[in-house]
């Protein structure tokens, strides 16, 4: 189990820390708060990115 600082997850993901921090703070990121830093779990960071895929649609296929 690899625990990530809000900084190495946002580096894999190509996002913000300040975006990292608000996933974790509206739940949709688990993390746990050690030492007064949030921590996020690597697979649960996967898992996160994983859940939020959606289906392509056919242009026009409305």
């Amino acid at each position: 189990m690899k625990f990530l600082s809000v900084k190495q997850a946002a580096e894999q993901l190509n996002f913000s820390p300040k975006t990292i921090r608000g996933l974790i703070q509206s739940g949709q990121l688990p993390a746990s708060k050690i030492a007064g830093e949030f921590r996020i779990n690597q697979d649960d960071l996967l898992k996160t990115i994983e859940s939020s895929k959606v289906e392509a649609t056919p242009s026009g296929g409305e």
